[in-house]
């Protein structure tokens, strides 16, 4: 089964601006014209990070915004590593839908291995695009999306008891009028305990193929320039885990 663990997320300060004004959505799903208006939005909207315009150079540029943009105070990497509990509301077909997930570091393992399923094939495009922005930044910019049965429920009530204890840490509403909700928990032995049963479970990918294999060819680029220790976080693929029985998980075709 996968190891997942806690991580030291990369975060938006208040010195970037309202968080409405700086979300934005997956690479793969921004057309032109939202990607200007998400660029009009905020300077330091993540657009800028997640779908740069531009050539082969835009993979560096992205890279010195990052550095940027953590001199200036905008991000701050947390100091201990954390599990994000996130909330999405949104509307499907007319009806409000509201979505959980546990955001870990989730071992990026080869499908042969059968611990990470998934369910469509990839194209290469889009993996040479993304590996080619890991190599630059080092950074995962956006969570893959998992599944995780949750036969114990231990996953859906641990995120029920950090939503209900207090505020989140961070709100906003992106520009398709979903509304998005994270806490960050730091991650102790405790809270080790609440979700250990998870590692004996399962992952299933319900979107970002080509972000997981991405994930784990930057493990093997990695692991061939030198010896990555197994807490190494190039190990791991940044990802959002949905219990399989959360009422919130919707799944359409493509």
């Amino acid at each position: 089964m996968p190891q997942f663990r806690p991580f030291r997320g990369i975060r938006y300060t208040p010195r970037a601006g309202a968080l409405s004004e700086l979300l934005s959505p997956p690479y793969d799903v921004i057309n032109p014209a939202q990607q200007q208006a998400l660029e009009d939005q905020n300077a330091k909207n993540s657009v800028r990070l997640e779908l740069a315009s531009g050539g082969e150079e835009r993979y560096e540029r992205v890279a010195g915004l990052l550095q940027q943009w953590l001199a200036e105070g905008a991000l701050a990497r947390d100091e201990a590593p954390m599990f994000y509990v996130y909330e999405q509301r949104f509307r499907e077909g007319g009806h409000p839908f509201v979505r959980k997930a546990l955001i870990a570091a989730v071992e990026a393992q080869p499908w042969e291995e059968g611990a990470v399923k998934p369910h469509e094939y990839t194209m290469s495009g889009p993996k040479v695009d993304r590996l080619k922005l890991l190599q630059a930044t080092s950074v995962q910019l956006s969570p893959v999306f998992m599944i995780a049965r949750d036969r114990a429920g231990t996953l859906a009530a641990f995120i029920d008891s950090v939503m209900n204890s207090r505020e989140p840490d961070m709100s906003g509403t992106s520009i398709d009028g979903e509304e998005h909700r994270v806490w960050a928990v730091e991650a102790g032995s405790y809270e080790m305990r609440q979700i250990a049963p998870l590692l004996a479970e399962s992952f299933y990918i319900a979107d970002g193929h080509h972000r997981y294999e991405t994930a784990v060819n930057y493990r093997d680029w990695r692991a061939s320039n030198e010896t990555l220790a197994p807490s190494n976080p190039a190990r791991f693929a940044m990802a959002a885990i949905v219990a399989a029985s959360d009422p919130g998980l919707v799944i359409r075709p493509i």
